[in-house]
């Protein structure tokens, strides 16, 4: 089995602003003392790389085999016969400075062979082929869209028209549609979902799921009407949904491990690797897989490294180092390469 990881950030410049801001927003004293002199947006060369691994025949044996470095990737979708879609590129760390976020195609001779830019990316997420073309999370305006090859927009939903449209101070956010967003900085604060990843319910392609980061819920939205419905609350920080033969799994980030539901959206067990035994402040169980093997590898964010959990709870820990940070694991057939 092969996957790939993206690390959005490479740099240890980075890896100190990020640490800051763990501290930051988890301690409410530090927060008070600080919220004067911190950013909440990296200014800096935050780096960036997409690596690929390989998990062999035996429990934990995981190799990695190449990586490309690219400025700031974050989700991936690889498609057969068409190539590893990513998101890419420099944000906007102030207002008129424009960032360059976008999408990128390495087609399967290795190149890059296509780019999609929208006046409506910021802070781009998550990406995912559809069948007319790319759903991307674009956390930066609190919006799904999907896009043509050209960047023209195809559909959209918007928390902010559709009752998460207040900011955490208090204020309601609106969003102007028209004006290029690539141009304005929206940290973590001026957003009120952080709407984090999307897909087409892999059980009803009528529907599109999405996770909602502040509200620590999942969101299931019907394509034509526009409509959602919460189908999972109670969750801490989530990250990934992802279909399963059964249902569904989703990275419950913060509380330290994967929640998976079945096909109705009912809890039906959960998936914990070393997270269990640390404190509250280290777990960030950012994503998951799972493999052909009857096991998961589990993206164990603040401490830099891959598990494979068993069903019986062993694991096996690949490390990478600080401040390699996986995003997001994508799977990929076994005869791709870097």
């Amino acid at each position: 089995m092969k996957f790939l990881a993206s690390y959005a950030q490479t740099t240890w410049r980075y890896g100190a602003f990020r640490l800051n801001r763990i501290i930051q927003g988890r301690n409410p004293w530090v927060q008070k003392l600080l919220l004067a002199r911190m950013s909440d947006v990296f200014a800096g060369d935050p780096g960036g790389e997409i690596a690929l691994f390989e998990r062999g025949q035996d429990f934990g044996d995981i190799r990695q085999l190449g990586s490309i470095d690219c400025v700031k990737p974050f989700g991936m979708n690889h498609v057969p016969g068409e190539g590893l879609y990513f998101l890419t590129g420099p944000i906007c760390s102030e207002d008129g400075v424009p960032g360059d976020e976008h999408v990128a195609r390495r087609n399967p001779s290795g190149e890059i062979d296509l780019e999609i830019r929208s006046p409506l990316f910021n802070l781009p997420r998550t990406v995912q082929r559809t069948e007319h073309g790319l759903l991307i999370t674009s956390s930066g305006v609190d919006a799904i869209l999907e896009v043509d090859f050209t960047g023209n927009l195809l559909w959209s939903w918007w928390a902010t028209d559709h009752g998460y449209d207040s900011l955490k101070s208090g204020e309601r956010r609106k969003i102007e549609p028209g004006i290029d967003h690539r141009c304005r900085c929206y940290p973590s604060h001026a957003q009120t979902t952080h709407l984090n990843s999307a897909i087409v319910d892999p059980h009803d392609a009528s529907k599109v799921l999405a996770v909602l980061f502040y509200q620590g819920t999942i969101v299931r939205i019907d394509r034509k009407s526009l409509d959602h419905d919460v189908v999972a609350s109670g969750l801490n920080g989530p990250h990934h949904v992802r279909g399963t033969p059964d249902g569904y799994m989703v990275s419950n980030t913060r509380d330290g491990f994967v929640q998976l539901y079945d096909r109705n959206f009912s809890a039906c067990g959960e998936i914990y690797g070393a997270n269990r035994r640390v404190p509250r402040l280290i777990r960030w169980t950012q994503d998951a897989l799972q493999t052909p093997y009857g096991t998961h590898l589990i993206a164990d964010g603040n401490r830099f490294r891959i598990l494979e959990v068993d069903g019986r709870g062993a694991e096996a820990a690949t490390r990478f180092g600080m401040p390699r940070r996986v995003f997001q694991l994508q799977p990929v057939p076994d005869d791709f390469t870097l």
